[in-house]
């Protein structure tokens, strides 16, 4: 039962940081700058990084998970984290691009919201 249990936590793990999942494809967004995507107080970031980035970057944004940086002391800025958001990471595969799984707002609540971290 342990073995299963562990097994299903790793999967999970794996899942959450990405996985090796082709992310080409798009659910409707475009190419319009991320960071012009407008008014984001109606999106909740925080929900959104804990569903999607917690997993690798820890609650706190102390990273360390898969080659996960330590976001509080990550030298990027609002429009580096949108991009490495949108993009994933070309060093960490493990970073996997977002553009695909969230839209532009919800792409930029999630930068916003580990803006905090610093």
């Amino acid at each position: 039962m342990k073995k299963w249990i562990l097994g299903l936590a790793i999967i999970s793990l794996i899942w959450a940081c990405g996985g090796s999942g082709d992310n080409s494809g798009t659910t409707g967004t475009t190419d319009k700058k991320v960071s012009d995507a407008g008014d984001v107080s109606d999106v909740n970031g925080k929900a959104i990084y804990k569903m999607s980035c917690v997993a690798c970057h820890m609650a706190d944004g102390s990273g360390g998970i898969n080659g996960a940086k330590n976001l509080a002391e990550s030298t990027l800025d609002l429009d580096g984290r949108i991009d490495m958001i949108k993009n994933g990471s070309e060093v960490n595969p493990t970073m996997v691009a977002f553009s695909g799984m969230l839209s532009p707002k919800e792409i930029k609540a999630v930068a916003l919201y580990t803006m905090e971290f610093k």
